[in-house]
């Protein structure tokens, strides 16, 4: 039971870290952040 609690909290980790790449990614898009800046945000998130 602990392993499946763990592997939901990694899943949902990762699913986090998707959706703020997503989110990242979609405001480089619309112009908000320059290039660089998205880089950098995506390099911190490894």
């Amino acid at each position: 039971m602990k392993m499946c609690v763990l592997q939901n909290k990694e899943y949902y980790t990762l699913n986090l870290k998707l959706e703020i790449i997503c989110d990242i990614v979609r405001s480089y898009r619309r112009g908000k952040i320059s290039e660089k800046k998205m880089k950098i945000m995506l390099k911190k998130l490894g």
